[in-house]
């Protein structure tokens, strides 16, 4: 029946035609959804009650089902206007039915559809456990039927009723009864709805309209809610948020929740949302997973149809052609609001074995090479490897089988599998019809299938294209050409000819369109390359990439060279130059220009004596200035030449000077007596005038005073007093008429007249003046008048500034008064207006002549409702401006001024006056209106009707009537009246108001009556009676203190039945007025703001001695503060709590010592709220402000990142960012990307109105998860791009790619200076590098031009209407004085201190710091607030104060600039001229006071310091002329603090006396030292790699150290020599190989045969005999020995050898002493002796070796030296060698000393034996002692290294690098103690002192390491590591070097030649260790 009905419509041509159509709106009303919780709501019974039956088939959990028996059920459904209606739903007959049984369905009462085949036991198919129930005949299983069915029809009533109706009977199953029984899900109602302007309606068009909604016209079919708006079906006045008026609709502008639209596409979304093809999603759609759109998978793309994403049923059934399954006959499901074809218990197998299909097919396809298909699939419930399969007529896209999924989603408790299947398959047909088919042969309610989102696409060949490959077009159009794959019409626009071939000058580049060849080509080309000729200026084809001279080649074009280059190889490198030009250093040629000439073709710089030179430097063509006389050119007369040869202009005194300034050679004027030249006795010195005041000559000064209308003549001496001043003065005419003149003592003072033209420059002749003490007239000279003092901006004061008009009346603008004006007319006089319709008029007013005072309005010029401002801006004739404002409102309405009384008293209980002065239009000869006064105060109100007397009228408010304490309005209220009635007035003129006590005045009375005026008076207070007595005329004379000040008077004034009062106030006479300069009630201002008033108080009293009070008012609120001067500003924020009023006042009082009173003025300041109710949404790393509220749109979002607490608290109490970082400056992206780098940081949100208007918000964030990606930064634009970089940099998770990428865009010229900044000091803290000599350039322009601007906000009495440029200037600049303090610390860390250099230069630090403190001078008022900047390393405070203030330093009443600047590091610590050692975070002050630009230091200054912690005495440090000096401040301990007394203002900070060196000790034990070792890069650090090159000598010194030992020690075993051969051999110089022949004869002569070595056997007891007897027994045979190899006897002459006789004497003394020894030998030694003597024999043995080299080499220098009579003074070589045998016998008892004395050997030799066995280096190779073994010396020597490391590291940075000296020294002294405390311990004799020797070495050596490394890590940097790493080896060179060779030098000379002196001996013996004794002197000495 449904297919009937579809066919019906689909064919039909009336209202229902085209239902489905794409202009159709629809909508959809779902119920009794089996996979969700059903609600009776709305459901009845027959009986109208609830129906709530619900029948569910829990076994396979496919329920809800709404159900009944035989009863009916109903719903009505309410529906928008709307034409038509579909509805399907799922029917379940269960239980028992029987033939007969029917069921209906109706809709609003119609059946629309009955079921009569009903028969459970033959019709029904359905097996019985599809839905079991808990009633069925419990004896058979009874199956079921389901169906779906589908009604139609034509419906536009607003409400549709459903009723569901079945009838039948229960019938007996197996003798149990059973009823029928229905069930209903899935119910789906869609609606086609109307158009939005209908009410009812027959199609979906606006003309398809029947009725009309409320409030709307129908005309021609159609509906208008004109001047409304259609929006769904209302009418309303405005279009809500995204939609836009158009034909009087509201329609969508572009998309659902877009937030900017660009067409009819969104270009932004809101917050959260997804924009895509320009639309808003939530998520992103099905046809674009991962947000990507199908069609943009493959280009170009079509879809054939995007299905089954809705609930349109019209769209399934249209589409698809199915087989059905037979149990079902179902087609789809609803699932997740969309059909789904299919589904659970639909689509499945028919129960044989085959899966049931469908099908779907598309014609007229695009010209295509591919399809491609998407869908879901929901594979529900039981699948074990069946297959879903689609195809088409010759290709499968999906074959795939499927099992039971993991989880259960959908209904029974099998679980199921949801999938997104796709396939795509070559396709070119034109028509394609797709088949779905399941291999699933279960019943449908087991295992199912459904398809849901399907979306079919042709991948499309190109344009013209038949054929197709996804690469290539393969057949085309008829007409089209194939080129490359690609369809094109050949011709012209491709640069083809008709036959396809490329046109002249192009070449077929494998495209479609020809390229254009080589503009280096002529002639054509085949390509890039291959030019068939080249055109000028390329030569050599066919390249052509060579060029003529006069161009270059680049980027494959010949570019023309500068116009000075003969050739060049780029634009700004020439190669050769053009005749008669020169290469320049810029690379181009030229001429030197003015100041050079041409030497060696190359430009020199001239001298500066010279303008121009040639030849030479100093042969001038032309001189310089101030010089004359080329080629010489010496300074002109009045000129000196100073030290660099510039001319500097002499003193005024002098009129030839030398040298400087003051050193006259001659003298000027009538000055004498050089070089001083100073005025003669009586004579006066006169500033700046070379003259000197004498009684001839007299020298005038003559000046405008300030407010020029006075002309100020100082003479300087005193002079005769003229009864009248004008006989001095020979011209009157320019001062004006009747000038005036007061003499004095030694001055005229000239008052101008009116017309005065007088002016600046002119000269006053004066004629007769006589100077006191002297005899006849003096000349006056210097008599032209001067500039005054000081400016003051003139002013034009107008009768009335802020005007209101009616639209018909005119008005005369009146000048009151000119002020700085010099008593004439303004010089120049502009009228201007930003409003277009004053042009004429103003240009009317310009035309004027300048002495105008009054500017006539004409009436009717101006519109009603009008506000126009006008300016008027002036100058006088010193060309000083100003600018005056008039406010002119225009009304047309009858205009009534109120006048209230002045009384600063309001009596409650006396009667209110007041009169309204009426100016009506008399429009079309109407009357004019009397007026009604009401007074109202919230609740109450009262009316009151005046009295009109010709255009003024009268209310009188009775006595009582208002309350005290409360606020009333007084409104004016015109009443129309045909007729208005004149009557007599009687009224008194200008009565009440105000009159000083002190001062006579008048009162008048007006009336209408010509009879007698009687007058009273009462007193107020006193209620008595005047004491006046009156007149009965019109006026009344007061006389002056007829009352006391401060009394209430009223006056009365009676004619008739006439009367009137006034009452007149006493106050003091002549109040001062009080003027505000600055006027803010015509501007709209911020809370922010900072408010600057200058007060203008005439008063003989010093403005700064006045009080002044200042009462801020809000609401009901208000605040009172006092202020000190006439000059002053706030802040509003300071002020006020509240910001939501939208005006404030500020009420002005200044109290006088001479009034009672104080003067007032109040201003009225318009407020602007800023924007309410926003707050921050934070969507992972989105954050966005949303609800923001404010009438002063568009709003601009400022967002900042702060990384700590301290940061944000500095910005919030400052109120404005300083610190933070900006990521987005104020623009109207309300929203921003970033991903936060830390936990616990803030982001803070400015939100900024139209008006300036800003509200803060702050959001606490925690660190982000996601990775920023730098790939895509090159297309976004600057703002995304910072945003990106500053989220890569705050992350610090960066590779060196990204490191790079951001380097690149750091100096991108579209960021702003100080988004570079903020990314080069974040990349800093990265990669530690910067180009500071790059920064500083930049900054120092920055900051120059910033201060500029800053300056300028401040010139001309600014109203600080630039509040809000001001705030940003000086954000800016505190954010340039970071990054300079930035810079400079990567400075100070950066310098190598060793290399002693000028840090600061004229163009660096402290130049800019003081630049930009002068800066903030300029916009500082006196005595106001002080401006501060705090950074890093310096800070900067400025003020600017009057002495008052200063307490009485500077000797002088003038203002005084003060500023301060501080640094946290002292940037002079590095100058070459700074030798101090300073205390560590000391700070810089360099202070600076001046007045009028110049220095004033006539007082002392006293500067404050924190006292150093551990530092014992400071002294105070200034440079003065770049040298700094301890004398010029002095130091005064005060509590914690340091007071230098300076008596010179310049850069100072204090230096250390004394050191504490514990606290650098207790550093290296700190848990931060501790902790920053495990962070020390060791691989980077200087002492890392000296500590590994000791340590690896130190292993070596160990090795061959013990193999020295092994080889020279003596036998400790019992099989052990006992003679230390080599070692002798050593010490004699024998070399070690010398052969055992060369001492044959010494042998045979002076050694006995040796026992063998069996018998040298020593038992334990022999050992234990006296040392002493062996050693004595072993020498005297040894001397006996060679003295008989020698050949000595006692008889042998002494001349036979001259060189044996020293021997004999040498040998004969030991010989005796050994002898003397020997005899007190006792004999029971003499067993023991007799062991001992035979092992000494066997050193004799081997000592008689050496002895026969030694006498063969004597023989033969004793035959050479007898030949030589010139040499018989020398020593042979043999009785050298000789001496040293015997010396070396025992080096212990024969000294170096001896051996000099000798000539064995020289001074020379013998220091070099010193040296090398007493350097503690040296030693440690040459020297054995068997006390102290080379392994112990070596160990304690390594350890005192480390020691020596270690100090430095520790204690250097305190001691300083210039004590490099004092450094080896003190390393020197704890080298010597070190090692003689631990030598000790190791060679003791007792065990145990050295065991713990050994434990303090090891322990020493750990403890060293670990204070060498907490030391260094403690330093700022490695580079300050290495520096003092370096500073080490220095003082390494000095200690071993230098300091200890001059030591053992120092000792060696000592002792060797004073030694014999008692007291050196003692001295010696004392210092020098007793083995450096032994071996210097030798043991018997």
């Amino acid at each position: 029946m449904w297919i009937l009905n579809l066919i019906t419509m689909v064919l039909s041509t009336g209202p229902t035609a085209g239902h489905g159509s794409d202009q159709e709106t629809f909508d959809y009303i779902t119920d009794i959804l089996e996979h969700q919780t059903w609600t009776s709501s709305g459901w009845t019974d027959n009986t109208l009650s609830s129906f709530s039956t619900q029948y569910v088939c829990t076994e396979i959990q496919v329920g809800p089902f709404l159900g009944g028996f035989t009863d009916s059920f109903s719903k009505t459904f309410s529906l928008d206007p709307h034409f038509y209606v579909q509805i399907s739903l799922d029917i379940l007959y269960t239980q028992y039915w029987q033939p007969g049984d029917t069921f209906t369905i109706s809709v609003d009462g119609v059946q629309k559809f009955q079921q009569t085949n009903l028969d459970t036991s033959s019709l029904f198919e359905l097996p019985f456990d599809y839905c079991k129930s808990n009633i069925q005949a419990s004896s058979q299983q009874l199956k079921q039927k389901l169906e779906t069915v589908y009604i139609e029809l034509d419906h536009q009533s607003q409400f549709l009723t459903l009723d569901f109706t079945g009838l039948g009977n229960c019938g007996t199953v197996n003798t149990e009864s059973v009823c029928n029984m229905v069930a209903i899900k899935n119910l789906l109602i869609q609606i086609s709805k109307c158009h939005q302007t209908c009410k009812g309606c027959q199609g979906a068009d606006k003309t398809d309209c029947l009725t009309c909604p409320t409030r709307t016209l129908a005309v021609n079919g159609e509906c208008t809610c004109s001047p409304q708006y259609s929006h769904n079906y209302f009418c309303v006045p405005s279009c809500p948020t995204y939609y836009i008026p158009s034909n009087g609709e509201c329609v969508l502008q572009c998309a659902d929740q877009c937030k900017t639209c660009n067409g009819n596409q969104c270009s932004q979304c809101e917050a959260g949302l997804i924009l895509l093809n320009g639309q808003c999603y939530t998520i992103c759609p099905t046809w674009a997973p991962s947000c990507v759109d199908y069609s943009t998978l493959t280009t170009p793309s079509t879809y054939l149809g995007k299905l089954l994403t809705t609930l349109n049923m019209y769209e399934l059934k249209q589409k698809f052609t199915y087989s059905l399954s037979s149990y079902t006959n179902q087609i789809y499901s609803i699932y997740d609001k969309k059909l789904i074809l299919g589904g659970f218990g639909v689509w499945a197998g028919n129960g044989v074995g085959t899966g049931v299909s469908m099908s779907l097919s598309f014609t007229v396809l695009p010209p295509h090479y591919q399809i491609r298909i998407y869908f879901t699939a929901y594979f529900i419930d039981l699948w074990n490897g069946e297959r879903l399969i689609v195809n088409d007529e010759s290709s499968t896209y999906v074959d795939m089988p499927m099992i039971m999924g993991a989880t259960n989603s959908m209904y029974r408790d099998q679980n199921d599998v949801v999938q997104v299947v796709s396939g795509v398959m070559p396709h070119s047909a034109t028509t394609v019809t797709f088949r779905f088919q399941i291999t699933l042969a279960t019943q449908a309610f087991e295992g199912s299938l459904g398809i849901t989102d399907l979306y079919i696409l042709t991948d499309n060949c190109g344009s013209y294209c038949n054929l197709c490959t996804s690469t290539a077009c393969t057949e085309c159009q008829l007409t089209k050409n194939l080129i490359h794959g690609q369809c094109i019409i050949c011709g012209t626009t491709y640069n083809r000819n008709t036959d396809c071939s490329c046109q002249t000058g192009f070449y077929d580049n494998i495209s479609t369109t020809c390229d254009t060849c080589p503009p280096s080509c002529s002639g054509g080309c085949s390509g890039p390359l291959g030019c068939i000729s080249c055109a000028a200026p390329y030569n050599t084809p066919p390249a052509c990439q060579n060029c003529d001279n006069g161009y270059y080649f680049t980027r494959g074009i010949c570019s023309k060279c500068d116009a000075s280059c003969y050739s060049c190889t780029n634009g700004l490198s020439c190669t050769t130059c053009l005749t008669g030009l020169i290469s320049l250093a810029s690379g181009l040629c030229g001429t030197c220009g003015i100041g050079k000439f041409v030497s060696l073709n190359i430009c020199q710089q001239c001298s500066n004596q010279c303008l121009t030179c040639q030849n030479s430097a100093s042969q001038c063509t032309n001189c310089a200035v101030y010089r004359s006389g080329a080629p010489i050119c010496n300074c002109t007369s009045g000129y000196f030449q100073d030290l660099s040869n510039n001319c500097q202009q002499c003193s005024i005194k002098c009129a030839l000077c030398a040298n400087n300034a003051d050193n006259c050679i001659s003298c000027s004027a009538n000055r004498s007596n050089p070089p001083l030249c100073s005025c003669g006795s009586g004579a006066v010195e006169v500033p700046n005038v070379a003259f000197c005041s004498t009684c001839d000559i007299t020298v005038a000064q003559i000046r405008f005073s300030d407010d020029l209308n006075q002309i100020l003549v100082e003479f300087n001496l005193q002079i005769y007093q003229f009864q009248d001043c004008f006989s001095l003065i020979g011209n009157l005419s320019s001062l004006g008429s009747n000038p005036k003149c007061t003499l004095q003592s030694s001055s005229l003072i000239i008052t101008l007249g009116q017309n005065a033209n007088i002016t600046v420059g002119d000269s006053i002749p004066f004629n007769n003046l006589k100077i006191f003490n002297c005899s006849g007239f003096s000349t006056v000279i210097n008599n032209y008048v001067q500039r005054p003092l000081n400016y003051i901006n003139p002013q034009i004061i107008f009768k009335q500034s802020n005007i209101q008009l009616l639209f018909c009346q005119g008005y005369n603008v009146t000048i009151q008064n000119l002020t700085i004006n010099g008593q004439r007319s303004f010089k120049s006089l502009v009228w201007g207006s930003q409003n277009s319709s004053v042009v004429g008029l103003l240009t009317d007013w310009n035309q004027l002549p300048l002495n105008t005072n009054q500017f006539y309005i004409p009436a009717g010029i101006f519109a009603a409702g009008q506000t126009i401002i006008l300016t008027a801006t002036f100058s006088n004739f010193l060309n000083q401006f100003g600018q005056s404002g008039l406010q002119i409102t225009i009304i047309n309405q009858a205009y009534s001024t109120i006048q209230v009384p002045t009384s600063p008293y309001n009596y409650i209980s006396n009667t209110i006056i007041v009169r309204l002065f009426d100016q009506n239009c008399q429009v079309n000869g109407a009357q004019t209106f009397p007026i009604q006064v009401n007074v109202s105060q919230e609740n109450f109100l009262q009316q009151y009707d005046g009295l009109m007397v010709d255009n003024i009228y009268s209310f009188t408010i009775p006595p009582n009537t208002l309350q005290p304490g409360l606020n009333y309005q007084i409104n004016t209220l015109v009443i129309q009246q045909n007729n208005i009635t004149k009557q007599n007035y009687l009224f008194i003129i200008n009565g009440d108001r105000q009159v000083g006590f002190r001062e006579s005045f008048t009162i008048y009375a007006n009336s209408s009556l010509k009879t007698n005026y009687n007058w009273g008076c009462i007193n107020l207070l006193t209620k008595l009676p005047c004491n006046i007595t009156f007149n009965q005329t019109q006026s009344q004379y007061i006389p002056a203190y007829t009352f006391n000040g401060f009394q209430l008077v009223q006056f009365t004034v009676k004619q008739d039945q006439l009367s009137a009062q006034a009452i007149i106030s006493t106050t003091e006479a002549n109040l001062p007025q009080l003027d505000i300069i600055m006027d803010y009630s015509n501007r709209i201002n911020n809370y922010y703001d900072e408010l600057y008033f200058k007060l203008i108080y005439p008063s003989s009293i010093n403005p700064d001695e006045l009080f002044y009070y200042i009462q801020v008012q809000w609401g009901s609120n208000s605040t009172i503060f006092r202020v000190y001067f006439n000059e002053f500003k706030f802040k509003l924020w300071e002020q006020i709590p509240i910001y939501t009023f939208d005006q404030i006042i500020v009420k002005i009082s200044v109290f006088n010592p001479l009034y009672l009173v104080p003067s007032t003025a109040s201003q009225t300041i318009m407020m602007n709220i800023p924007p309410q109710y926003c707050n921050i949404l934070q969507q992972n790393d989105i954050f966005v402000v949303q609800n923001c509220w404010d009438i002063n749109q568009p709003m601009q979002y400022l967002f900042c990142y702060y990384g700590n607490e301290t940061d944000y608290n500095s910005d919030n109490l400052e109120g404005h960012v300083f610190k933070g970082i900006i990521l987005q400056n104020f623009s109207i992206d309300n929203q921003i990307i970033f991903y936060v780098p830390n936990n616990n940081t803030k982001i803070l949100v400015q939100i900024k109105d139209n008006f300036e208007g800003i509200t803060n918000l702050t959001i606490l964030v925690n660190a982000s998860n996601s990775k920023v990606n730098l790939s895509d930064i090159i297309n976004q634009s600057p703002q995304q791009q910072y945003v990106t970089i500053m989220n890569a940099l705050l992350s610090q998770k960066l590779d060196n790619q990204s490191i790079q990428i951001i380097q690149e865009f750091a100096n991108n010229p579209n960021l702003t200076y100080l988004q570079q900044i903020q990314i080069k000091q974040q990349l800093f803290n990265i990669t530690s590098q910067i180009n500071i000599t790059n920064e500083y350039q930049l900054i120092e322009n920055q900051i120059q031009t910033t201060i500029n601007q800053y300056s300028k906000l401040f010139e001309f009495n600014n109203n600080y209407l630039d509040e809000i440029k001001k705030l940003t200037q000086r954000s800016y600049i505190t954010k340039l004085a970071n990054y300079l303090s930035f810079l400079y610390d990567v400075k100070v860390n950066n310098q190598t201190s060793r290399r002693r250099r000028l840090l600061i230069t004229s163009n660096n630090t402290v130049d800019l710091v003081t630049t930009i403190q002068n800066g903030l001078i300029s916009g500082q008022l006196v005595n106001g607030p002080q401006e501060t900047i705090n950074t890093l390393q310096f800070n900067i405070t400025t003020n600017v104060l009057s002495q008052s203030q200063f307490d009485g330093t500077f000797n002088s009443s003038n203002t005084y600039n003060q500023s301060l600047q501080v640094y946290a590091i002292n940037p002079y610590q590095n100058d070459s001229n700074f030798e101090f050692s300073q205390p560590k975070e000391t700070p810089l002050y360099i202070p600076n006071v001046t007045q009028n630009g110049q220095l004033y230091q006539n007082q002392s200054i006293n500067l404050s310091f924190p006292k150093p912690k551990n530092i014992a005495a400071v002294q105070c440090a200034s440079q003065i002329q770049n040298y700094w000096t301890t004398d010029v401040c002095q130091p005064e301990e005060q509590a914690n603090q340091i007071i230098c007394v300076c008596r010179e203002i310049s850069p100072t900070t204090i230096v250390q006396i004394l050191e504490n060196l514990s606290t650098s000790v207790s550093s290296v034990f700190t848990p931060k030292a501790i902790n920053n070792i495990n962070n020390l890069s060791v691989g980077e650090l200087v002492f890392f790699y000296i500590i590994l090159f000791y340590s690896i000598g130190y292993f070596i010194a160990l090795y061959y150290g013990y193999k020295l030992d092994q080889d020279q020690i003596s036998p400790k075993t019992e099989q052990q020599k006992v003679h230390p051969i080599d070692e002798e051999r050593q010490q004699l110089d024998i070399p070690l190989n010398t052969t055992k022949q060369n001492y044959s004869k010494l042998n045979s002569k002076l050694y006995k045969p040796l026992p063998s070595q069996t018998e040298i056997v020593i038992s334990e007891e022999q050992q234990k005999q006296s040392t002493t007897t062996r050693r004595m027994t072993q020498k005297l045979t040894q001397l006996q020995q060679v003295k008989e190899e020698l050949g000595i006897d006692d008889d042998q002459d002494d001349n036979k050898i001259e060189e044996q006789q020293n021997l004999k004497i040498n040998i004969e003394k030991q010989i005796s002493d050994q002898q003397n020894s020997v005899q007190q030998i006792s004999e029971q030694d003499e067993d023991v002796q007799k062991q001992k003597d035979i092992k000494e024999n066997q050193e004799i043995e081997a000592q008689k070796e050496k002895n026969d080299s030694l006498l063969a080499e004597q023989q033969g220098d004793q035959n050479e030296n007898q030949s030589s009579k010139s040499q018989n003074n020398m020593k042979s070589p043999a009785s050298i060698q000789a001496n040293q045998s015997i010396n070396s016998i025992d080096e212990k008892d024969i000294g170096v000393h001896q051996k000099v004395k000798q000539g064995t050997i020289t001074h020379y030799y013998g220091f070099y034996l010193f040296v090398r066995n007493w350097h503690q280096l040296l030693c440690i190779y040459f020297r054995y002692d068997n006390e102290s073994t080379r392994i112990h010396r070596t160990t304690i020597v390594y350890i005192s290294l480390l020691g020596q490391i270690c100090i430095i590291t520790v204690f250097g940075k305190i001691l300083g690098l210039s004590t490099l000296i004092a450094l080896a020294i003190f390393q020197s002294i704890f080298s010597f103690i070190f090692q003689k405390f631990i030598s000790y311990l190791l060679n003791h004799q007792n065990k145990y002192f050295k065991y713990s020797g050994g434990v303090i070495s090891v322990s020493c050596a750990g403890l060293f390491y670990f204070m060498i490394l907490a030391s260094v890590s403690l330093y700022e940097n490695e580079h300050t590591a290495n520096i003092w790493a370096a500073e080490y080896i220095g003082s390494f060179i000095i200690d071993y070097c230098i300091n200890r060779n001059i030591t053992l030098g120092i000792f060696y000379l000592i002792t060797m030649y004073f030694y014999e002196d008692e007291r050196v001996k003692k001295l010696v013996d004392i210092v020098l260790d007793i083995k450096m004794i032994e071996f210097l002197l030798g043991k018997n000495i």
